[in-house]
């Protein structure tokens, strides 16, 4: 059998959990997610591209299945593409934390709320007419319970209650209550009573409203935010504002049938909590981070060709009698350079960053654009399969690399940060891999104080990575910048002549 033919039915799956339609059976059941199920996990983090949202899509079309989770009920609290839609929150006027925090409280309330009532239509009790009372006399009742419709139908409220009515009026609602302007309303309207007037109903009463609704019912509401590395972007006055009241929200609300589940990048946690938090162990011991080892790894890529089995049953190969190791090098060579480590190693830092992180996202990536670029190969001298004889070759894996650094540097790198680490970073184009303070001064153009301060900066977000007295670009971001290994220093010379 052609090679060719081969490689065309090999599927490795959609590196991007959003837009693989085959996740369900590609996904490999890890600690961190027996941990989200039971609970132990609340807050979910993770650099870009280690799976956080592949979890939580695994876990939306999964639970109903999974025993543990019997009578728990997830919703997502987020709208899965397009904008996102907290974008419009960074769109309003800037209030303070403690507003925010009401903002996320009467948002979590709502969501919930008319989840109840629509999930329950027809079997009203005394306590969920309380919940359905409620939301009425906060504006908040919404005609259906998607993520979109009640944030829409919050940030009607809030443009309508911030704007000031009279001179010397004040935004009028704070951390501790949610503010009721009119004492009775309809569906769809509100007006604002003059402030003096209006009733204060406190986040805690309102939640024990509904805690006491989904438990008449025996459920346990999940409620799920994902994408909040997206909510803010070009906002970062408001951004670590309103996801610090995010957190303090989420610690807030410690009820028996309402579960917050965060899925938070690292580096957007550092940003939240870097000024220091209040009770952050208690956060500490809520959160997981997801972090992968080389074997974690490859049970991955295995588990992905592993469902592929008539691929394998044609080259004679039953995927279940053999190990992972084995089934890598069925479809890689032993070594991609000579001289070098073996292939997996080699591909183990190809995808690693400066930080040590190895997405699988980028094990994949590299995985699917080393397949493209041997078909192209195989198109033009098609090979037939023959035992110990890789389906794809080193040529193709050297390929997919170059691929991959440029990808990364465009759309992890040069996408996500400002225009100084940009300029920063394209400074390294056609340079060596290896710097000291002085060499990166040079390559800056700045003193070497301020080249340390830009290597802080870099090395904090993975470009650079500290190897005693000198940084380095790791192997992930070199091709894409053709970057050469080597120092850019003389050896032996680290000499500081600049202050």
């Amino acid at each position: 059998m052609k090679i060719y033919e081969i490689l065309q039915k090999i599927q490795f799956g959609n590196p991007v959990a959003e837009y693989d339609t085959d996740l369900q059976n590609y996904f490999l059941r890890t600690n961190i997610f027996h941990q989200v199920v039971s609970g132990s996990a609340e807050v979910i983090a993770g650099d870009k591209g280690t799976g956080k949202t592949a979890i939580y899509q695994h876990l939306r079309f999964s639970y109903k299945q999974i025993p543990e989770l019997y009578g728990m009920e997830l919703i997502a609290g987020f709208n899965l593409s397009g904008e996102p839609l907290f974008r419009r929150l960074g769109d309003e006027t800037k209030l303070t934390e403690g507003q925010y925090i009401t903002v996320w409280k009467m948002y979590f309330l709502s969501l919930a709320g008319n989840w109840l009532l629509k999930n329950f239509r027809g079997q009203k009790s005394t306590k969920s007419s309380r919940v359905e009372s409620l939301l009425s006399k906060i504006g908040l009742l919404t005609v259906d319970d998607s993520a979109g419709t009640v944030f829409s139908r919050l940030m009607s409220w809030l443009r309508l209650n911030i704007t000031p009515k009279a001179v010397g009026m004040d935004v009028s609602f704070n951390e501790f209550g949610i503010p009721v302007f009119t004492p009775k309303i309809e569906l769809g309207k509100a007006e604002n009573q003059d402030e003096a007037n209006a009733e204060t109903i406190s986040h805690h009463d309102a939640f024990e409203v509904l805690n006491s609704a989904l438990a008449e019912r025996n459920v346990v509401l999940w409620i799920a935010l994902d994408r909040l590395d997206e909510a803010f972007v070009g906002r970062p006055d408001i951004e670590a504002l309103a996801l610090r009241a995010l957190t303090r929200a989420f610690m807030d609300m410690d009820y028996s049938h309402i579960r917050l589940k965060l899925f938070v990048r690292n580096d957007l946690f550092r940003k939240i909590t870097r000024d220091g938090f209040v009770n952050l162990t208690h956060v500490h011991a809520r959160r997981k981070e997801i972090i992968w080892n080389d074997e974690d790894l490859l049970a991955v890529l295995a588990h992905r060709l592993k469902n592929n089995p008539e691929i394998f049953r044609t080259v004679g190969i039953n995927v279940n009698k053999v190990s992972d190791k084995q089934i890598f090098h069925i479809m890689f060579p032993s070594k991609v350079y000579q001289q070098g480590a073996g292939t997996w190693n080699w591909m183990l830092n190809a995808i690693r960053d400066g930080n040590g992180v190895k997405p699988p996202r980028n094990l994949i990536d590299l995985c699917v654009m080393a397949q493209e670029g041997q078909l192209r190969i195989e198109t033009h001298k098609s090979r037939e399969y023959a035992i110990n004889q890789p389906l794809i070759e080193a040529d193709a894996l050297k390929n997919a690399a170059v691929q991959l650094s440029r990808q990364r540097i465009e759309d992890t790198l040069l996408a996500e940060y400002g225009e100084d680490v940009k300029t920063a970073i394209k400074a390294f184009q056609n340079s060596k891999a290896e710097h000291n303070e002085e060499s990166l001064a040079d390559l800056f153009g700045v003193e070497v104080a301020a080249a340390r301060l830009i290597a802080t900066v870099l090395t904090g977000i993975g470009f650079l990575e500290k190897a005693r007295d000198c940084y380095k670009v790791p192997a992930l971001y070199r091709p894409g910048l053709n970057i050469t290994q080597g120092k850019a220093f003389p050896n032996g010379i680290n000499g500081h002549s600049r202050p």
